[in-house]
């Protein structure tokens, strides 16, 4: 990532943690909570929220490109795996907001199927 994204990344991220604070929904957000296997970090979730015993992953990416999508969706399966609490998963572009996971995927997945009759 340059230097540049990263900077947009990261105001992103600056700008979900603000709306979720203020939501009032949940009663911890944290911002770059890494998961680790060992002494091994594993990964990093861009923002993690906990409500009650619910800990939202929400996982925040600069571009709506396809590939942008799928490395989140890796990205949330991999940290549930980890974490090992209920919650739910979200991903979150400036285009489209916040989505939860499964539409993320079922989107990715119509975009396929239609991709394949196109041939």
């Amino acid at each position: 990532m340059s230097k540049e994204q990263e900077i947009a990344h990261d105001a992103l991220v600056k700008r979900l943690e603000n709306y979720l604070r203020r939501s009032g929904q949940y009663y911890i957000v944290q911002t770059n909570v890494p998961y680790y296997e060992g002494s091994i970090t594993k990964g990093e979730i861009d923002i993690l929220a906990i409500n009650h015993d619910h800990f939202d992953f929400y996982e925040v990416k600069g571009s709506p490109e396809r590939s942008s999508f799928q490395k989140a969706v890796d990205q949330l399966r991999v940290a549930r795996l980890y974490f090992s609490q209920k919650g739910n998963d979200y991903i979150y572009t400036s285009h489209y907001e916040i989505e939860p996971l499964d539409a993320v995927v079922e989107r990715l997945h119509r975009k396929m199927r239609h991709k394949k009759k196109e041939r």
